[in-house]
């Protein structure tokens, strides 16, 4: 079974996200739900995750920081990089 971790910092996406996926269905484990990029890279500093789902803008440290940072330390290979919560221009 792989571990997924997901960081976002807005609480209904996290929330759509971690209760809409099947992940048993899918063979995957939501292993951590993180708020910010920091958050989750202190996580993965001591656990071992196979797939991160991350927001490109969030506070403290950001999805593409986070990306970077675990793939220059080999921490995941495996990275789903989303933009939410971003409203269509007029």
């Amino acid at each position: 079974m792989k571990k997924v971790l997901l960081a976002d910092d807005e609480e209904i996406i996290r929330m759509g996200i971690s209760t809409l996926i099947p992940w048993d269905k899918l063979d995957l484990e939501l292993v951590c739900i993180a708020e910010n990029g920091q958050k989750a890279l202190n996580y993965i500093l001591t656990h071992t995750v196979d797939i991160i789902i991350t927001d490109i803008r969030m506070p403290v440290m950001d999805g593409l920081e986070l990306v970077q940072t675990c793939y220059e330390r080999e921490l995941c290979s495996h990275f789903i990089v989303c933009i939410m919560g971003l409203k269509p221009s007029p």
